[in-house]
């Protein structure tokens, strides 16, 4: 059931590999989140420049602009796309973490048969 070092380095890679990829991920977040609100000052300012005086008139205004719809349909695939790389990098943990108790209950049981 032992791994070989092979094997386990390998999967270190993986592990490597995976935790650049959420980090890649949670970048392209933070980015859209940060660029929503430029996005919404740029638009909330077209709108008072047509005439909408307040500031809730023109943030209901750029809220249904459609430029701002496809920047939130874009902020959305940003999350979904660090979420399942956050999520395969848990899985991937939990799997390390099973493989170490099973490592850790081999071990034990050899001691116990004094081997």
């Amino acid at each position: 059931m032992s791994l070989s070092p092979d094997r386990v380095e390998k999967r270190l890679a993986e592990l490597r590999e995976l935790g650049e990829r959420a980090a890649k991920a949670k970048r392209e977040m933070v980015m859209a989140e940060e660029g929503k609100k430029g996005m919404l000052a740029v638009l909330m300012k077209e709108y008072a420049a047509k005439g909408f005086d307040s500031a809730v008139s023109q943030e209901r205004e750029a809220r249904a602009d459609s430029r701002m719809q496809q920047f939130i349909e874009a902020w959305g695939c940003a999350v979904e796309l660090y979420e399942s790389a956050r999520w395969q990098l848990e899985v991937a943990k939990i799997g390390v973490s099973a493989y170490q108790t099973l490592e850790a209950t081999r071990r034990v049981e050899m001691k116990g048969y004094g081997l």
